[in-house]
Parts: C-alpha cells; sequence; structure tokens
C-alpha cells in the first residue's frame, strides 16, 4: 500500500528557505466580489486579509509564525452526491464560463533536481480573452505565458514572442497518464488548448482496467471560524510507477483549488503541489491582454 502521508510545507516556510517568484503582474484593477481561497464557499471582500488553506487541510502559513497556528476542526467527510465523472464534467464546464477572475496560484516543489516555489497568475476575462503564466520545475524563474484576445494568442517562449492557436481534440491515454508532469499548465487546458481536461482525467482515473485506485468524497471543514468546502479526489498509483496524485475541487464553485503529487514510498519526500485562490468581478486593465507587446 502507498504511504498517504506527505510532508507539505507551508507557503510561508517555502518562500523563506527558496524564494523563487515571478516578476509583478501588469496593473489590473482589483477583481470585486466571491472570493473562493483553498475550498471557501464564502463571498469575501478580496481586500481583506485573507489565510490560504494548503490542500492537506491545514492553514499555510503567512503571519503569525508556525508554531503560533491554531489547529483546524476535524474534517468532515461525506459520499459525494455525483459521480466522479460527472463531477469532471462539471468542472470543465465551469473553468469555461469563468470570467472576469484573477487567479493567484501558488507552485512549490521539491524533486531529486532541486526544490523551489513561484507565484505565477491568471487575468481571465473570457474563456477567448486572457493572459496565464505558469512554471514547470527547473525551467528558471521566468514564466510561460499565453496572452489571448478574443480567440487570437501569442505565447512566450524562449525564442521570445510567437503566434500560437488552441490544438484542440481529446487528451491521449498517455497524456492523461503522464497528468502529474504537466498539470502546472493543463489545468487551465481548456483555456490554452480548447481541451477539456477533468472530465477525462477523472473518467481514466475510475477505469479499473488501468488499475488505479480512487478515493473520492467530499468535505467540510470548519478553520479559524471559515466554513471551507471541497471535494477530494485522490489517485494512488502502485508497482514500478508509484505515485499518488490529490486533486481538491471547490464544492460551490466546482473550480479546482489544490492539487499535489507524492512520490511514494521509495520518494517519500518528493512532491508537486498547485494551490489556487480565486477571486471574481472587476475589470482588467486592457493593456494586460494586448497583443501588440509581441512586436515590441
Amino acid at each position: 500500500m502507498m504511504m498517504r502521508k506527505l510532508l507539505i510545507l507551508s507557503a510561508a516556510a517555502c518562500l523563506m528557505a527558496f524564494g523563487c517568484g515571478p516578476s509583478e503582474p501588469e496593473p489590473t484593477t482589483t477583481p470585486a466580489v466571491d472570493v473562493a481561497t483553498g475550498g471557501s464557499s464564502e463571498t469575501t471582500d478580496p481586500g481583506a486579509s485573507e489565510t490560504p488553506v494548503d490542500p492537506t487541510g491545514t492553514p499555510a502559513v503567512t503571519d503569525p509564525a508556525p508554531d503560533e497556528v491554531k489547529d483546524p476542526a476535524p474534517e468532515i467527510i461525506t459520499e459525494p452526491k455525483l459521480t466522479l465523472e460527472n463531477l469532471g464534467a462539471q468542472v470543465d464546464t465551469a473553468l469555461a464560463n469563468v470570467g472576469p477572475a484573477k487567479v493567484d496560484v501558488e507552485a512549490l516543489f521539491n524533486l531529486p533536481g532541486g526544490r523551489g516555489n513561484a507565484r505565477p497568475d491568471a487575468l481571465i476575462k473570457d474563456h477567448d480573452t486572457f493572459r496565464i503564466d505558469w512554471y514547470f520545475p527547473g525551467e528558471g524563474a521566468k514564466p510561460n505565458r499565453v496572452v489571448a484576445n478574443e480567440g487570437e494568442m501569442i505565447e512566450l517562449s524562449k525564442e521570445g514572442w510567437k503566434s500560437t492557436s488552441r490544438r484542440g481534440g481529446a487528451f491521449t491515454k498517455t497524456e492523461l497518464a503522464d497528468w502529474d508532469e504537466t498539470f502546472y499548465r493543463d489545468v487551465f487546458a481548456g483555456f490554452l488548448d480548447g481541451r477539456d481536461m477533468f472530465g477525462p482525467l477523472f473518467s481514466y482515473w475510475s477505469d479499473e482496467s488501468n488499475g488505479i485506485k480512487v478515493t473520492f468524497d467530499e468535505r467540510e471543514q470548519l478553520i479559524d471560524g471559515r466554513d471551507y468546502k471541497f471535494y477530494t479526489v485522490l489517485a494512488e498509483m502502485e508497482g514500478d510507477d508509484a505515485r499518488l496524485i490529490e486533486v481538491k475541487i471547490d464544492s460551490v464553485r466546482l473550480l479546482p483549488v489544490a492539487i499535489r503529487t507524492h512520490g511514494g514510498e521509495s520518494e517519500p519526500y518528493y512532491y508537486k503541489l498547485w494551490s489556487a485562490k480565486w477571486a471574481f468581478g472587476g475589470e482588467h486593465d486592457p493593456k494586460v491582454f494586448d497583443l501588440s507587446i509581441a512586436d515590441n
């Protein structure tokens, strides 16, 4: 049986240990209402102080120090009222209809080649107008970036800006099997590629012929006086390629709020982590989506 326990550093501890973040984003107005933070279902002023939640269910620490944080209440775990395949399809639909929104992402990793963290973001007007950044471990501090304006897209590569387009089509079985290598980008595949991600992924995990043990439940937890509700999907791959992947979905807005991978018993301290704070409403500065940057 694969070891379930995973050592996850708090956000503040990771920042102090290896702080490697992107440059400041272009100006944008602050989205106005309804913030989903680490599975929160509340409507909150995004300017207020927030305590982000890591995917283990323990508050990530910004202030005070780690030893001063109160333990959260026990999780209440219940049987989901929908199938895993239906959840995946609903997440894809929710992502396709997001906007305007701002997504503050924290990406952490501890791998054989090193460890680090980054804070890319996504600024979304709608499905066809957005700016999305992401990082892959080992690529340094400069983010990958795609800017889209009414369906026309440009991508920042090592050689500079270039025109790009959505590839379309469906994810292959090989791509789904290797999703833990690409999820930093593919969580936004609906925007970047025009491809549904979570429906095919959860269907692949649920297919018994693929030899994946899946645990799917709905959880509720009171943390610092706030009620957090989310779906948790845990996929365990055993054998020579043993590893664990956990996905947390906000159960109200049906958007991904945390993803973590774990190398298994043979590599117990290797992991990747993606967590997101979603804010909705307001307007972004049109300059954020200006494609003329490719001409500079």
